[in-house]
């Protein structure tokens, strides 16, 4: 709700590419500020990112009216702007939100501090993705680092988009909460090469498990789709890692904060894998993987 009324109150949620000075985008972030480059944040799922990373910087934020949370994100010159906007965005989130229910506030009102406001944190935005991947790697594996030989890019432009995006972060560092553009945790990758393709999908596992629509079986994968696992943190049921398939048996993903992106055979997923999510282009493979890339090709 604090991220629709604070959209509502800079842009009437229109992704504008004009502002005050160099404002942009639905929260008018200004490039000159730090907010990012223009194309970021004139991309509505890396601007919201962005506007959730500086709330979950705010001590306290999870027990502040939102009005005073929003101002105190945006530094607005209008700070009595907020508050009214908040009726029309709640009745927005109410219809249209999939995702967990905000947490219950402290009984005693106390400020959420320390592992609980982590905590609320995980509840409010379904941003649990602390831990890493429990796939057991071997220097038998794919090249960590590269590509297979053969590898081609799929043709669908979305999906091209998407898979693209991951293969050019193979290699760079795994931080928790990161979403782009120089490190990433699992979920942040996806949605920043989501983003890319012009794909908005939500933050964090806990959303990300609901995303796009089912997929039955492995036989029915398609470059792009994400691959949810317990990791070292979940379950089944709650799956805390996750990656991409980006086609020919080969997923690239956030591992953990000591590997970072990396590529790894689909072999190496498969025992593992509790939900597959299709997020867009068509469904499937259009030719079946080489048998080597399949399997897992080795160094």
């Amino acid at each position: 709700m604090i991220a629709v009324a604070t959209a509502i109150v800079e842009s009437q949620l229109n992704n504008v590419t004009y502002g005050d000075r160099d404002s942009l985008g639905l929260f008018q972030q200004r490039p000159s500020q730090g907010w990012g480059s223009p194309a970021t944040i004139l991309n509505p799922a890396l601007s919201t990112a962005t506007f959730y990373d500086r709330l979950l910087q705010l001590p306290g934020w999870a027990t502040m009216p939102a009005g005073v949370a929003e101002q105190a994100v945006q530094r607005s010159a209008f700070p009595e702007r907020y508050a009214p906007a908040e009726t029309p965005a709640t009745a927005l989130v109410e219809r249209f939100w999939k995702g967990p229910d905000n947490p219950v506030p402290p009984v005693n009102g106390a400020p959420v501090s320390g592992a609980d406001a982590q905590a609320a944190a995980f509840a409010t935005l379904g941003c649990a993705d602390q831990g890493g991947s429990s796939i057991q790697l071997s220097p038998e594996d794919l090249d960590r680092h590269h590509m297979p030989p053969g590898f081609t890019l799929p043709a669908d432009p979305q999906q091209r988009a998407a898979v693209s995006y991951v293969i050019s972060k193979i290699g760079a560092p795994y931080v928790w909460g990161a979403k782009g553009p120089n490190a990433f945790d699992c979920s942040g990758l996806m949605l920043a090469a989501w983003a890319s393709a012009g794909v908005p999908i939500p933050a964090g596992t806990v959303a990300q498990k609901t995303a796009g629509t089912p997929v039955g079986s492995l036989s029915q994968l398609a470059p792009g789709d994400l691959l949810l696992t317990p990791g070292s943190l979940g379950s089944a049921t709650n799956p805390r890692h996750v990656g991409m398939y980006v086609g020919h048996g080969v997923v690239v993903d956030a591992y953990d904060s000591s590997t970072g992106v990396i590529v790894s055979p689909l072999s190496k997923w498969t025992p593992q894998i509790v939900t597959i999510r299709h997020i867009a282009g068509p469904p499937g493979e259009p030719a079946p993987p080489p048998s080597a890339l399949a399997a897992g090709a080795p160094r």
